[in-house]
């Protein structure tokens, strides 16, 4: 197993905060026998988890068995739609974020980007320029603008996953697959990399990348576009739009079938205070460990409320 550098940097760091209670977080190693030891703990009450969908639902049968709380989040696959008549330059800018911000690994990380008529012209060139551009580097750096993978299994997990897009057929724009980084030889880096020619039937257009992975997509229009969105995709964490237009935005508010949804910018990322919501094989349930509408009266009942919350009302 790989060593949780990020987690047991963050519980160092509570060692250091004054006043803060001892015990009041703990981390534990160890793998699926741990997470049933735990979850059938009679003092534990309900598990938080985000995760693969696969290993979700054996947490979530299992804390249904035990008649326990359970919210959990699994795989994603999300879009980005980018309308004719976006900023350029700050679709650049919002997917360099969200195609390569912690080098791909996380589950609101854009994968698709669902170009609709000239907007494929206007952007695509800048992209790969600015991708091309990005400094790879030790994470700590500042300087840095894109890290490695955790593990090494990580890296070949997406070596694997370039692979299978070339053999299907999409065409690699942008190649990271050799990047070279001075003093970091034995590190586990990918670089950006940029496929063209994607449809929605592929597996890398399905399957999450979980790395520094960019598909261009051309849907015929937002009609289109949603129902790749809505009807190709198993998954539903999020979906974004670029575009300077209130209606265009106000009906894929509506008509995105996803939990987290936002308005030019590259990743919907809810504050701490609102829960994750997503969607369809992305979430098995919500529960205190985010919210519970079923406690939340206000919530529950909002008409106009955040759109996350509306969501999660509906499920």
């Amino acid at each position: 197993m790989p060593d949780p550098v990020c987690l047991d940097a963050i519980f160092k760091v509570t060692g250091e905060v004054d006043g803060f209670p001892p015990g009041l977080m703990n981390l534990v190693y160890g793998g699926s026998n741990v997470n049933q030891k735990l979850l059938t703990h009679p003092l534990v009450k309900g598990v938080g988890f985000i995760g693969s969908t696969a290993v979700g639902k054996e947490l979530f049968a299992l804390a249904g068995k035990l008649g326990k709380e359970a919210s959990i989040n699994g795989n994603g696959k999300n879009h980005v739609v980018i309308m004719p008549d976006c900023d350029p330059d700050a679709v650049v800018d919002g997917l360099l974020r969200g195609c390569y911000g912690l080098s791909g690994q996380r589950c609101l990380g854009t994968d698709n980007l669902l170009f609709v008529g000239s907007a494929y012209e206007k952007v695509k060139e800048k992209l790969i320029a600015a991708s091309a551009g990005m400094k790879p580097g030790y994470g700590l750096d500042e300087a840095t603008e894109l890290g490695p993978m955790v593990s090494d299994a990580g890296r070949q997990k997406v070596l694997d996953f370039i692979e299978k897009g070339i053999r299907e057929g999409a065409k690699l724009l942008l190649d990271g697959r050799e990047i070279s980084v001075e003093g970091g030889e034995k590190g586990f880096f990918i670089g950006p990399t940029i496929f063209d020619d994607v449809n929605p039937d592929m597996h890398i257009a399905r399957v999450e990348a979980f790395g520094p992975v960019a598909n261009l997509m051309r849907p015929r229009d937002l009609d289109e576009a949603l129902d790749w969105i809505n009807n190709k995709d198993d998954y539903g964490h999020s979906a974004c739009i670029f575009t300077t237009d209130g209606r265009i935005a106000r009906r894929f508010m509506k008509e995105a079938d996803v939990g987290n949804i936002g308005i030019n910018v590259p990743v919907p990322q809810p504050y701490a205070f609102f829960p994750l919501g997503s969607k369809n094989e992305s979430a098995l349930g919500v529960a205190k460990s985010r919210i519970d509408s079923r406690f939340h009266p206000a919530v529950s009942g909002s008409k106009n409320g955040h759109r996350t919350l509306e969501l999660i009302r509906n499920q």
